[in-house]
């Protein structure tokens, strides 16, 4: 059944769409950071090893030579073995690498249910039969994502909101350079955080 309403009538579907907007970045931000971690950390231990592996075949006549005794010199080198080790236990714990993936599957799966909103027409005149299918594909989504953790989140959201306002700037200024636009939001964004705090500190007297 349609109906003619008022574009209002679509705010619970455009309260869904921002949430999935927002958790679509917030899931992205944290595959690549958990990927990269995950990167990096192989790639160090595996030099890291094979440095070792290296030291330890060299004659303690090099040693020596170099003016270092073989002794000592063996004993400091078992340090970054016992680093290696704590790492590696770390690592095998936290399993960085899986973490991404899985942020990864909520991202694709965030990024399938936004193309769904962008494909039906919400923004007209106002339909039950597509905002009940919508509302029925953003719950049963949500019950399939990862958990974003609690302390992440206000950080997660702040990125977000900054992105979208770093989108509009260029929109605005196609001819500035990105680096220079970041700037000049980041000290607004200051600018007006102080002017509130001053506001609400002279509300409270």
């Amino acid at each position: 059944m349609t109906h003619e309403r008022s574009r209002g009538d679509w705010a619970e579907v455009k309260r869904q769409f921002g949430v999935v907007d927002l958790m679509l970045s917030s899931h992205a931000i944290l595959r690549d950071r958990y990927t990269r971690i995950g990167l990096v950390m192989s790639i160090g231990l595996i030099a890291m090893s094979l440095f070792l592996s290296v030291v330890a075949l060299i004659d303690d006549a090099v040693f020596r030579q170099v003016g270092l005794d073989a002794a000592k010199t063996r004993i400091l080198l078992a340090v970054p073995s016992i680093v290696i080790l704590v790492v590696s236990i770390t690592d095998l714990i936290v399993d960085w690498r899986s973490r991404g993936r899985r942020h990864g599957e909520s991202a694709e799966l965030l990024a399938q249910l936004k193309a769904k909103y962008r494909s039906k027409p919400w923004t007209e005149v106002y339909d039950q039969s597509i905002e009940m299918g919508l509302t029925d594909m953003y719950n049963r989504t949500m019950e399939r994502l990862i958990p974003i953790p609690d302390r992440q989140f206000n950080r997660l959201k702040a990125r977000h909101r900054f992105k979208q306002f770093l989108s509009q700037a260029t929109d605005e200024n196609p001819r500035a350079p990105v680096w220079f636009l970041r700037v000049v939001l980041r000290v607004k964004g200051a600018w007006a955080a102080l002017r509130w705090k001053m506001e609400e500190k002279n509300d409270a007297k």
